[in-house]
């Protein structure tokens, strides 16, 4: 008889005592933990552990900010995301996800698109637990529709 075991690992969260992220040499060490969190954030359901949720969003925040290699613009779409700590913080993941393999030291406005792209993805997926609403919710619905380039150029 054979017998099929399917496991899927999820992200775990780096133990950020041992990766500090606070001088731009630490920064510039950290771009596969960093990756690993972002990994976390976006594989993960909102409500899923919030203060590993928390903790992970702030290290990406510490990174961000720490960080020689990498710039990060938050454009005028994210008004629409900046109000709720979990929401933003799949959108930072996003930037982080993007910009790491890519190696984009400055994102275009083309690529900007793409990470919202991949941000909207995860907002629309019900299991994700995101609920939308406004301006976000307006968003989703044109990622939805296939229709996110055009929603971007007009706000």
């Amino acid at each position: 008889m054979l017998s099929l075991n399917c496991a899927f690992a999820q992200t775990a969260l780096p133990d950020f005592s041992k990766f500090p992220v606070t001088t731009a040499k630490e920064a510039n060490a950290a771009n596969k933990n960093v990756l690993q969190t972002a990994d976390y954030l976006l594989t993960n359901p909102i409500d899923k552990d919030h203060s590993d949720r928390m903790n992970a969003a702030r290290y990406l925040m510490e990174w961000m900010e720490s960080s020689p290699d990498f710039t990060f613009s938050f454009d005028s779409h994210f008004a629409a995301v900046s109000k709720e700590v979990d929401i933003s913080a799949i959108y930072i993941a996003s930037m982080a996800k993007y910009q790491i393999p890519a190696n984009k030291k400055v994102v275009t406005s083309a690529e900007s698109a793409q990470i919202w792209e991949n941000f909207a993805k995860y907002i629309a997926d019900p299991s994700n637990n995101a609920k939308p609403k406004g301006e976000l919710k307006k968003m989703v619905d044109a990622y939805k529709d296939g229709k996110l380039n055009e929603y971007l150029a007009k706000q």
